[in-house]
């Protein structure tokens, strides 16, 4: 897959992601592929970390869902 849309004229930039670095409340790593046609996408920068220096600390879901109304 990645040959033949690099035959095509996209460029690629992939790599697999812990998405709690980017403020989910979830501990998952996830493939993020990105293709633009003669461009290049850059990959997202993290906006958290697990220990919280210098970014801020991860996300729970329980820090998530804790403003939301009682059902």
């Amino acid at each position: 897959m990645i040959e033949m849309a690099s035959e095509l004229g996209f460029r690629l930039r992939y790599d697999v992601l812990q998405v709690a670095d980017f403020g989910i409340p979830q501990s998952r790593r996830r493939l993020v592929l990105l293709a633009g046609k003669g461009f290049a996408i850059p990959l997202p920068k993290p906006t958290h970390s697990q220990n919280g220096s210098p970014l801020p600390k991860w996300q729970t879901v329980r820090s998530a869902i804790s403003g939301l109304p009682k059902p």
